[in-house]
């Protein structure tokens, strides 16, 4: 299904018939908010253009009502133009844009995406946030129309093309992994592969394995032997999570602040409008518990000893 709407989307895009077709200054088009894949390697991009003698391929864009147009598709294409307009070289400065008016902004994100996993390797960092958002949108439709709606899972694998094993792997991480490592795949310092390990361990091992392997890597091939190392390539699921390696001065501050520090976090989850945003939070002070209770019982023990 998802593959015959990208074929269908990229065909509209490509070969709409060319009296529906403006061609927009490209001071009149403007980034879209919702955008979050990279805009890199313009200076090639803009070097093919500029031997083809012009964009070729349609953008796709949303009118403003504030004025000009929003880019739906062709940021980078936009952006290369802008590049060769500043160097002086001959190169036309209205590129050749279909206008689409959507029912609501769920449909334009979703064209967003599927254009560009259909038209590109993405990151890890890119899949991970695709998913969050056509997620949000299908639970969101499924809760409307119910089980007509079908099953989430599948249809999320379609429309980015990857294996529904690929969108377990991305879920366990969204679900279990604690922040730092989520924020580490958001960062491109960790791959969906690694994360999904390390979200399969207990909420302090998970921080103590994302630290030694982020902070004493040069690369992502060193991060992840790191990792793969310390869980031993197997299942964490079926082993003891390793012991605590956590600085005893990070330990004792969690400990002597847990009160304060639970309430910052409770407050932030408080005026948040993220969805994912809560759910990190909500992680994190189920850490900070696991710390506290770590700590205590370690007196305790150390109190019997003593």
């Amino acid at each position: 299904m998802a593959s015959n709407m990208m074929d269908n989307l990229q065909t509209i895009v490509q070969n709409t018939a060319a009296d529906s077709i403006k061609m927009i200054d490209v001071d009149e088009l403007h980034e879209s908010p919702d955008n979050f894949f990279s805009v890199e390697h313009i200076e090639e991009l803009a070097d093919t253009i500029l031997g083809q003698g012009g964009v070729k391929d349609n953008l796709l864009v949303v009118p403003m009502k504030s004025g000009g147009y929003e880019i739906v598709s062709g940021h980078r294409r936009t952006a290369a133009v802008k590049l060769l307009l500043e160097r002086g070289e001959s190169i036309s400065r209205y590129l050749p844009c279909l206008i689409q008016n959507y029912w609501d902004e769920d449909e334009k994100r979703m064209d967003m995406i599927l254009l560009n996993v259909s038209s590109r390797q993405v990151t890890d960092a890119e899949l991970l946030k695709s998913y969050e958002v056509l997620d949000k949108i299908f639970q969101e439709k499924k809760n409307s129309i119910g089980k007509k709606f079908g099953r989430v899972r599948e249809k999320l694998a379609e429309m980015l093309g990857v294996s529904t094993g690929q969108i377990s792997k991305i879920q366990n991480i969204v679900h279990n992994a604690v922040p730092p490592v989520v924020k580490a795949v958001q960062d491109g310092e960790l791959s969906l592969s690694a994360a999904n390990e390390i979200a399969k361990m207990d909420a302090v091992s998970q921080i103590a394995t994302v630290q030694n392997g982020l902070e004493n890597a040069d690369s992502q091939e060193i991060k992840e032997k790191q990792i793969k190392r310390a869980t031993n390539g197997k299942k964490i699921a079926e082993k003891k999570p390793p012991k605590h390696v956590y600085p005893d001065a990070l330990l004792r501050f969690i400990h002597e602040h847990y009160f304060d520090l639970e309430l910052v976090l409770t407050n932030y989850a408080g005026i948040s409008d993220d969805d994912t945003e809560k759910a990190m939070l909500e992680q994190f002070k189920k850490l900070l518990l696991e710390v506290r209770e770590h700590e205590n019982k370690k007196q305790k023990n150390d109190g019997k000893r003593g």
